[in-house]
């Protein structure tokens, strides 16, 4: 953002006559090793499985926090974006990109992210309950999704 609002900073950086430009594009690089080297992690935490860190959240804890993420979130999502398109914004019904409502819809009913177990890992906290929570998550995710899922398709087309 800083080096969007200064041009004499975009030439240093962006651009062929640019100095650093091998620094961008070894930026670059490392960007686009991000997301499969996240899957890899999440790979590696998912084929332990939950391990004993279910026992320690308890049943209650594990179901609670899956009930939320995979079926009050996306209802919350669901009526902000139906909100939004009511308000005026292109999204939500009546919008001219139905993939674009459908995208909005989906990124609510998803499990957690594994950048929340980085976050635990770095800082030394939970590290094996995040795990297992994302564990159960995309356990659940499983079974929920195809109805979820159809019912944002039904509500986008025949909405």
């Amino acid at each position: 953002l800083v080096v969007v609002c200064i041009p004499p900073l975009q030439r240093v950086l962006f651009g062929d006559a640019a100095p650093l430009r091998p620094l961008t594009g070894a930026m670059a690089a490392m960007g686009e090793a991000a997301i499969p080297l996240t899957m890899i992690t999440l790979g590696g935490s998912l084929s332990r499985g939950p391990g004993e860190a279910t026992a320690v959240l308890g049943k209650g804890r594990v179901l609670g926090v899956c009930a939320v993420r995979l079926v009050l979130s996306p209802l919350i999502g669901t009526a902000v974006v139906l909100g939004m398109g009511a308000a005026g914004a292109p999204v939500g019904n009546g919008s001219d990109d139905p993939l674009l409502q459908l995208l909005l819809l989906v990124h609510h009913c998803v499990p957690t992210a594994i950048n929340l177990a980085t976050i635990a890992h770095v800082r030394g906290h939970s590290t094996a309950e995040v795990a297992a929570l994302i564990f159960w998550q995309y356990v659940a995710f499983a079974f929920v999704s195809p109805f979820v899922l159809t019912g944002f398709v039904r509500l986008i087309v025949f909405a």
